[in-house]
């Protein structure tokens, strides 16, 4: 009896010890578990800083591209990305239109009023012109700073109608303050 007595003593010593160790191996996984979702937790805050950064740095990729393709003072696309651009429509359209303004005497207006007055007039013109041309059937380009270059794929018609209305737009004279120039096309 004595040692069934000692038996059940010694299984519930031995009980006692397995479950104090079950509670240290619970507290541990409870501790690690923790420290996971702390980690978890840094991890989105990480994850959403980067989102954020990577959201701006797509931005300023997109700044460098407009300034890298398109004029800045006209908006219109530059050489190079007109070039680019025609060549890609002409994969796609079997018949396009290249239409060419020269502005001839703007060069004049920048020799003698200066390059601000030149920046003006300039921006002027590239807005008329924007409110004749929808942007659907017209893509502009701008070369040389007073070339202006017109691709479109519309009807000979309908170019004949709008290219008619830029040059009764330059028969007005550019307002620049008090003075009425005078740009030619």
């Amino acid at each position: 009896m004595l040692a069934i007595i000692g038996f059940l003593v010694y299984s519930i010593l031995k009980y006692r010890k397995s479950s104090q160790a079950l509670v240290k191996a619970n507290d541990t996984i409870i501790d690690s578990q923790r420290e996971l979702e702390a980690y978890a937790k840094d991890l989105k805050t990480s994850q959403k800083a980067l989102n954020s950064k990577s959201d701006a740095l797509k931005q300023q990729e997109e700044k460098i591209e407009q300034l890298v393709d398109y004029d800045q003072m006209t908006g219109y696309m530059n050489t190079h990305k007109f070039i680019s651009h025609v060549n890609e429509q002409m994969n796609y359209w079997n018949r396009l239109h290249l239409i060419y303004l020269t502005i001839s005497n703007i060069s004049d207006v920048s020799n003698t009023l200066g390059f601000g007055v030149y920046e003006t007039l300039l921006h002027q013109i590239s807005q008329k012109v924007r409110l004749i041309l929808d942007p659907e059937h017209y893509d502009i380009g701008i070369i040389k700073g007073d070339d202006i270059v017109i691709l479109s794929n519309n009807s000979s018609t309908d170019i004949e109608k709008d290219m008619s209305q830029i040059v009764t737009m330059f028969e007005s004279p550019l307002l620049y303050r008090l003075l009425h120039l005078q740009v030619i096309c």
